[in-house]
C-alpha cells in the first residue's frame, strides 16, 4: 500500500525511545541496589528483540507467527512491570502471569484486551482463523502469508509498542519525577501510530479486523477499557 518506508521509520523511532528508557533506568539504579530493578530492565531489553523478530515476520506477511511472539513479549513486559516493584525482600518465585498482567493493566487498562486479541490468533480454532482459508470448488487452501495479513501483523506490532510506550510514560513520571526529554518523543510516536492506523483503515475501509484493531488502539491511547 506504499507504506513500507513509513512503517520502517515509525518502528525505528519507537524502538529508539524504548531503548533510551532502558539506558535511563539502568543509570538510575544504585550500585548496591537490592531490589529486582536490574533484572526487570534486562527482561525489558530482551523483549525488544521480540519486537525486532515480529517486525521481520510482519514484513514477510505472516500473522499467527507474529502474534505468538508478541503475546509472549507482552507477557514479558508485564513481568518486567511487576518485577520492578519488588523490594528485594519479597519472593519473586511465586509471581504468576495473571498477577503481572493485572499489574500492567494498572498503567494500561486495555492491555488485557490486547493480550486476548493476540491469544485469538495464536490458538488454532477454525472460528479464529477463517481469514487463513480460501475456498475453491475442489479444495480448501491454507494461506500462510499475504499483504492483508501483513497489515494485521503490523497493526498488532504497533499496538503492542503503543501499549508499552503508555506504560513507560506513566511509570517514568513516577520513577524520575518527570518524563525524561529523551523519551518524551514517545508521545509523538503514539500520535504517528494513530495516524497510520487511520490511513490503513481508510485504505481497507471494509476490513472488520483492522477496524477492531483500531478501536483497541484508541482504548490503549486513551487509557480506557470502554
Amino acid at each position: 500500500m506504499g507504506l513500507t518506508d513509513t512503517i520502517d521509520a515509525m518502528y525505528r523511532e519507537g524502538r529508539e525511545y524504548l531503548s533510551w528508557y532502558i539506558s535511563i533506568e539502568r543509570d538510575q539504579i544504585p550500585e548496591n541496589d537490592q531490589s529486582f530493578r536490574t533484572h526487570a530492565i534486562n527482561f525489558f531489553y530482551r523483549s525488544l528483540g521480540s519486537l525486532d523478530a515480529t517486525k521481520r515476520l510482519a514484513d514477510l506477511g505472516y500473522l499467527c507467527e507474529a502474534a505468538n511472539i508478541l503475546r509472549s513479549a507482552l507477557e514479558q513486559f508485564a513481568y518486567c512491570s511487576r518485577l520492578a516493584t519488588l523490594s528485594g525482600a519479597e519472593d519473586f518465585q511465586g509471581i504468576k502471569p495473571i498477577q503481572c498482567l493485572n499489574h500492567l493493566k494498572r498503567y494500561v487498562p486495555a492491555a488485557g484486551q490486547l493480550y486476548g486479541l493476540m491469544s485469538k490468533y495464536t490458538h488454532f480454532e477454525y472460528d479464529h482463523h477463517t481469514h487463513f482459508f480460501v475456498y475453491s470448488k475442489d479444495e480448501v487452501q491454507t494461506l500462510q502469508r499475504g499483504p492483508v495479513l501483513r497489515a494485521y501483523s503490523t497493526h498488532l506490532l504497533f499496538i503492542t509498542m503503543v501499549c508499552v510506550a503508555k506504560y513507560v510514560l506513566a511509570l517514568s513520571a513516577v520513577q524520575f519525577g518527570e518524563i525524561p526529554k529523551s523519551i518524551q518523543g514517545l508521545d509523538a510516536f503514539i500520535e504517528k501510530v494513530d495516524m497510520y492506523s487511520d490511513a490503513v483503515c481508510g485504505m481497507l475501509s471494509r476490513d472488520l479486523v483492522l477496524a477492531n484493531m483500531d478501536i483497541l488502539l484508541q482504548k490503549i491511547i486513551r487509557n480506557t477499557n470502554v
